[in-house]
């Protein structure tokens, strides 16, 4: 046994956030996120984690992301990591568009959204990017 072992076994794993006996918002394997927050590293490690998971979903529901190039893939990665597969399914013009590759018409169809006029300068990037093909600057 070593220290790790130790505090895991009076701890226990918790994946999702609940209330300590202390009554602070608590994760992981007790760590008090209220008090302690979490570090740089850790949100970094949090996203890559979610970003490869925005891409399995994106290789699983769609044939035709994998075949996009870098910056439209990371525009779609960008979309499902804010809005979820169920509702970036919603958007069923816009990814018939991506998937015959009409860029025109997906952007206007994501600049028509409702989503866009909720999520201020991201909108405008994301729809640039499905439309050019470009990073933003």
């Amino acid at each position: 046994m070593n220290v790790a072992d130790l505090i895991k076994d009076h701890e226990g794993t918790s994946l999702s956030l609940y209330r300590c006996t202390a009554g602070k918002w608590t994760v992981g394997i007790g760590r008090n996120i209220e008090d302690n927050g979490i570090r740089q590293d850790e949100a970094d490690l949090m996203l890559a984690n979610d970003i490869r998971e925005c891409r399995l979903q994106l290789l699983r529901a769609y044939p035709w992301f994998n075949a996009l190039d870098e910056v439209r893939q990371a525009a779609l990665i960008d979309l499902m990591f804010c809005l979820g597969p169920m509702r970036l399914g919603g958007f069923k013009k816009f990814l018939a568009a991506t998937g015959r590759g009409d860029w025109p018409r997906a952007a206007e169809e994501l600049r028509s959204s409702k989503w866009f006029e909720q999520v201020a300068r991201r909108g405008p990037r994301v729809a640039a990017m499905i439309e050019t093909a470009r990073w933003p600057e």
